[in-house]
């Protein structure tokens, strides 16, 4: 298993590793309120460091599929690859944060589906598994529009996003949250980015060294736990601890994730 391990963190680029490691560290330190607010762009969006670096995150998942897929759909192995942990989240929420929720609200969060109902409750960023899920599905098509339109193509999901952005500041949210900063289709330019950036070689060829390719995965499920650990630790000052107990509890989801993973590809891939 060690030998795998090794096998699939070389295949890993340095430069992206790189990037998705800085973008969750800054996505945590915005919601700790270390970095400024969002700035307001009128209908084109609200941005700020955060949702900046949630932005490049998104680009950096398109150029990883590109680099590990080239096109080919493969939807089932990232479903595979992002709800089990994602879930295993929740699981920390019912233990130790238990806010106050229903049947509907946990419905919501098992699917990650709450961008669409105006939802984040429980798991805050459990949102996201609802942007995933469609980029993921839209991902061969898009892959496939890009190779045979280049900038051409890249230019069209400009606009296409940024007019998405625009219906949604003209005629308001649809019932759901933020569409204009979580909805799949005002998110692929960023997406789209990446697979392009790829395809086109845009970027440094340097293999990642094992350590930085395990953080970079450690770097998901620290994701995953930020919004949740902060409600248990409350408003404790100790910030210090909570970044130690948050790596910690993170460590836990990323091997239990990983066995969970062993064992599914073993029976359904």
């Amino acid at each position: 298993m060690t030998g795998s391990f090794r096998e699939a963190m070389a295949s890993r680029m340095l430069f992206f590793d790189a990037v998705r490691i800085i973008s969750i560290t800054i996505i945590i330190l915005f919601h700790l309120g270390f970095l400024p607010g969002t700035l307001d762009l009128g209908w084109a969006g609200s941005y700020g460091a955060g949702p900046i670096a949630f932005l490049v995150l998104l680009a950096v998942s398109g150029a990883v599929l590109e680099l590990t897929h080239h096109g080919t759909p493969n939807l089932k192995r990232r479903l595979l690859r992002i709800y089990p942990a994602y879930w295993l989240s929740l699981g920390f929420c019912f233990v130790f944060v238990v806010p106050k929720t229903n049947i509907r609200d946990w419905v919501i969060q098992i699917f990650g589906v709450g961008l669409y109902f105006n939802n984040l409750r429980i798991n805050g960023v459990g949102w996201i598994m609802g942007l995933f899920v469609v980029l993921y599905f839209l991902y061969p098509y898009m892959s496939n529009f890009l190779k045979e339109n280049s900038y051409l193509g890249l230019a069209f999901l400009f606009i296409l996003s940024f007019s998405f952005k625009y219906l949604f500041f003209i005629y308001g949210n649809f019932g759901m949250w933020a569409p204009s900063y979580s909805f799949p289709l005002c998110n692929l330019i960023f997406f789209g980015l990446g697979i392009f950036i790829v395809q086109r070689k845009m970027y440094p060829h340097y293999k990642s060294p094992v350590t930085i390719s395990f953080i970079s995965e450690l770097s998901y499920y620290v994701f995953l736990l930020q919004m949740p650990m902060s409600l248990w630790w409350g408003q404790d000052p100790s910030r210090l601890m909570y970044l130690v107990l948050l790596l910690m509890a993170s460590l836990i989801l990323y091997i239990l994730d990983k066995y969970i993973q062993m064992c599914a590809r073993s029976l359904f891939v």
